[in-house]
């Protein structure tokens, strides 16, 4: 199954996906108040918590899918605010021929956590490495590729996170990924637009002993949507999915683009505490 449809009502960001820096890329993310790495730090730190105590690790190593320049992993790495990035990447000097100008290098950095990532951008990849926001990458499109090449990738993880890439990645990449680290069970963290069903992914994931379960909670806003007509069509795709008459009317009146969380861990374990932070 594939969300072509779905994709065909979002706003194309592609020419900011594949510059050398992000400065492009996060003036047009500030320009829709795009924040789902902040809004997703909670959880992910919550889980980073919950891994080093059920597994005595003290370095946790996380694969962030559609990672692009490595913004989760910055604001998780250095404990900064989106805002910060915001701030930092419209100065005056920060254009697209340079990297950090060594700023990131003097914060403060986390020692228990490191950050791998794969994206389908080469120049995005290069960037969060040259950066150091992340340890290593691979340009790749999973969609396409037969399997994950050894090699290219950490022998294992512990988490693996996505909070924008599903809808331009399917249950082929997830099922790829889950065959790949079959071993080590990663736990899989997903931030899923609402205009997307995670159940195909979550069957796939059964088949790899997986249980997945859904916060309901919180949504978790994305992104202003970018026009008038993206609005209305996602609203319509929502409004028909809605099972009460309230539901549909708070459909109608967000002004954001939403996802929905998934976590999905193996089969046998105890259920993550993470549902608990927000009940």
């Amino acid at each position: 199954m594939g969300y072509s449809a779905e994709n065909a009502i979002k706003t194309k960001f592609d020419h900011a996906y594949n510059m050398t820096s992000p400065v492009e890329y996060l003036k047009e993310m500030r320009s829709l108040d795009y924040q789902i790495p902040e809004n997703s730090k909670t959880i992910l730190n919550f889980l980073i918590e919950e891994k080093k105590q059920c597994t005595g690790k003290d370095v946790i190593k996380i694969l962030d899918i559609g990672c692009s320049y490595g913004i989760l992993s910055a604001l998780i790495k250095f404990n900064l605010d989106l805002e910060v990035l915001y701030n930092k990447y419209n100065q005056k000097g920060m254009d697209k021929g340079r990297l950090d100008d060594g700023w990131f290098r003097n914060l403060p950095c986390r020692k228990d956590v490191e950050f791998h990532g794969i994206d389908t951008s080469a120049n995005a990849i290069e960037y969060s490495i040259s950066s150091g926001f992340i340890e290593s990458g691979l340009a790749v499109n999973l969609e396409m590729e037969e399997t994950v090449q050894s090699g290219k990738l950490p022998d294992d993880v512990d988490i693996i996170v996505s909070t924008g890439c599903i809808g331009y990645i399917t249950e082929i990449t997830l099922g790829k990924l889950a065959e790949h680290y079959k071993l080590e069970k990663p736990w899989i963290a997903s931030f899923v637009l609402q205009i997307f069903d995670f159940e195909p992914i979550g069957d796939a994931l059964r088949r790899y002993n997986y249980n997945s379960v859904y916060l309901d909670q919180r949504k978790f806003r994305q992104r202003k949507f970018k026009n008038q007509n993206e609005k209305t069509s996602v609203t319509q795709i929502l409004s028909k999915r809605a099972e009460t008459a309230s539901e549909k009317e708070r459909f109608l009146l967000e002004e954001f683009m939403c996802a929905d969380f998934y976590l999905s861990q193996p089969s046998g374990e105890a259920k993550s505490n993470v549902f608990s932070v927000f009940t």
